[in-house]
């Protein structure tokens, strides 16, 4: 009942689904939370149409929730703080133990993570690329960042040429010490851009006169000439797909 995206074939469902009673059985069989967690998520898919926001709400699993005082709405509050683990189903409140939260972190980073990354060493090995990473500094990236987190320098290149970029990692990778994996990096990647300026403004919600817009334009811009020179329009298509 345990299925991780909505969208894909009916065999890739069903096997996703035998992965995930294969851990569930070989580790902790019989678990009513379980249950209630794989039919919850088999409700989001099927009935409420959410199975692009499966992976983050197993991810956020491992986060502590709270529940405001009015309208026993989940948000943020200062009371009713509750544990890791916990989510409602039928009316009903659970709480996984720590055994069955590994068992959720192990199924979501060995069948969904590992698959995503499988992606990435495909299209790199299949280009005859190379994506090498190290870690340049630990400190804000973004303009808007409240929080530090790690930056990486990233080396893209293979026989046609060579790009050399900067990536920060999430906050939340940071926070937990996870290393860098070569599918965030190339997933985060602008292949595409808007020729003029003003286009670009205008669609992604820039004031035509802001320099950090424009800052932003000619990054954009020349991450997308570098991707050009290091691939085929069909290559930039696959990239594409992975994103």
């Amino acid at each position: 009942m345990f299925i991780q995206d909505y969208c894909r074939p009916l065999d890739e469902i069903e096997k996703t689904k035998e992965e995930f009673e294969k851990i569930v059985n070989s580790n902790l069989k019989g678990s009513k939370t379980l249950d209630a967690l794989a039919r919850k998520i088999s409700n989001m898919i099927f009935n409420r149409g959410m199975g692009e926001s499966i992976i983050p709400f197993l991810v956020n699993m491992d986060e502590p929730k709270r529940l405001k005082q009015d309208k026993n709405q989940w948000g943020p509050s200062d009371s009713n703080k509750y544990p890791f683990g916990h989510f409602r189903w039928d009316y009903k409140a659970y709480t996984l133990t720590d055994n069955e939260l590994s068992i959720v972190k192990t199924f979501v980073r060995d069948f969904v993570y590992n698959e995503y990354e499988e992606q990435a060493e495909t299209f790199l090995k299949e280009t005859k690329t190379e994506l090498r990473t190290f870690f340049n500094r630990y400190d804000k990236y973004f303009k808007e960042d409240e929080q530090r987190r790690n930056i990486y320098t990233c080396i893209l290149s293979n026989h046609k040429y060579s790009y050399t970029f900067e990536f920060g990692d999430s906050i939340q990778s940071t926070a937990k010490n996870k290393p860098l994996d070569r599918y965030s990096v190339l997933s985060c990647l602008n292949i595409d851009y808007s020729e003029d300026f003003e286009d670009f403004c205008d669609n992604y919600g820039y004031e035509k006169d802001s320099r950090n817009a424009e800052k932003t334009y000619n990054a954009v811009k020349k991450e997308s000439e570098a991707l050009q020179q290091l691939f085929t329009e069909e290559q930039l298509e696959q990239l594409h797909e992975i994103q």
